[in-house]
């Protein structure tokens, strides 16, 4: 566990009700990363503002399903594209990541950069599913 991590959270529009937080710095407790840290939310702020200060970026497709209307998603869609230019102005050891499958919010020219984790992300999680089922199955 990794204690006081600042977590940077850029969005178009922040749902205070979606996030129950205020934009100042919070306690929070991420279990994902095992991390327990802050989130500055930075409403209305471009990637290539936050891109720099970033060890590990994680995207996610902006969810259709999330919206209560349509029109809202065809207004922030295309909000963050990572692409060559963004990925120039990251740190050179910074981390990529993403669940998986994606729609456009990862150019596919970025997949060669060595930054981008993202299939050995997928790779290492299909591993760990096989050997959690193993597992409860008996097979191990």
């Amino acid at each position: 566990i990794y204690l006081n991590v600042p977590i940077e959270i850029v969005e178009k529009e922040i749902d205070q009700v979606q996030y129950s937080c205020e934009q100042k710095s919070l306690q929070h407790r991420f279990p994902v990363s095992m991390a327990i840290g802050y989130a500055a939310l930075h409403p209305g702020e471009k990637m290539e503002d936050v891109i720099g200060d970033l060890d590990i970026l994680y995207m996610t497709r902006v969810q259709k399903e999330r919206f209560f209307n349509e029109q809202d998603y065809i207004r922030l869609k295309d909000s963050y594209i990572l692409d060559r230019e963004k990925m120039k102005l990251a740190k050179k050891d910074m981390i990529v990541l993403h669940p998986l499958p994606r729609v456009n919010e990862i150019a596919p020219e970025v997949d060669a950069d060595p930054r981008a984790a993202y299939f050995k992300q997928v790779k290492y999680g299909m591993y760990a599913r096989m050997a959690l089922i193993a597992k409860v199955t008996g097979a191990l």
